[in-house]
């Protein structure tokens, strides 16, 4: 009886162990190449063109950042959504949002701004409600055009 009650207890003991290590192990597998880019001071450089990066962990928030020149507008456009995924831009001179865009469910996010003075501004890409991750990649867009008023009242696109 007591072999019997040392075997079941070492079961219920590996399966309690099997149990709790699966959901950290899954919680620790997000590869995302431009990790760590969750604040002002890790924030990656964007290029022009595309990249794929994820929403993993639950909460993370990714930055980068981008210089613009007086006059120069860019175009974002946020794609390859699995889950309602938003984006900004922050402006470091202004030190505030001059433009978000927040579409509800997984439709794609677009931004157009054009920069009135030389500015670094920060492209942040969040979940929704900080209660959302994904280990599929969004797309992530950055269209650059310098010295292009694209602002009401400008040129067209």
């Amino acid at each position: 009886m007591k072999a019997q009650t040392v075997i079941v207890t070492s079961l219920v003991l590996l399966l309690v162990l099997v149990i709790n290590v699966r959901p950290i192990e899954a919680q620790g597998s997000c590869t995302d190449p431009h990790e760590p880019n969750n604040d002002a001071n890790s924030a990656r450089v964007l290029q022009p063109g595309s990249i794929q990066a994820t929403i993993c962990p639950t909460g993370d928030w990714d930055i980068y950042k981008f210089t613009l020149n007086a006059g120069d507008s860019v175009y974002l456009r946020l794609t390859n959504l699995l889950a309602d995924f938003d984006i900004g831009l922050y402006s470091s001179n202004q030190d505030d949002w001059v433009a978000t865009s927040e579409n509800g469910g997984t439709d794609n996010e677009e931004i157009r701004w054009t920069a009135r003075s030389r500015d670094v501004i920060y492209i942040v890409v969040w979940a929704y409600g900080d209660n959302i991750a994904s280990r599929v990649p969004y797309q992530l867009t950055l269209q650059h055009f310098p010295n292009l008023n694209l602002e009401p009242g400008g040129d067209s696109w």
